[in-house]
């Protein structure tokens, strides 16, 4: 998997909103059983934020994120998706970094 050329193009709130929300679904389907990411994963959802500086962008802000720990949070009680909490960890971690 080539992870170089992440760049969105569509720059627009819904676009880059779309993008992750693909990556963080692909991610919670195919590893909800694990309780970590794989580096892969753990590259791929960094990457992304890092190339499109998701979390300087219109939209992406505290809002944003206390509504997308909530998903994640539903997902991970009710659906016991092991990966959920991960995953929010990791984007937590990549807000507070662009974000300081």
């Amino acid at each position: 998997m080539d992870l170089n050329h992440q760049y969105q193009k569509d720059r627009s709130f819904k676009g880059l909103n779309d993008s992750f929300t693909a990556i963080c679904d692909g991610i919670l389907a195919t590893s909800a059983k694990n309780q970590k990411l794989t580096p892969k994963e753990d590259r791929l959802i960094s990457n992304f934020v890092h190339q499109n500086e998701l979390f300087k962008q219109n939209g992406f802000d505290q809002a944003w994120l206390a509504k997308t720990r909530v998903n994640f949070n539903l997902l991970a009680k009710n659906e016991n998706n092991r990966i959920a909490p991960s995953l929010m960890i990791k984007i937590e971690a990549l807000f507070k970094e662009q974000n300081p």
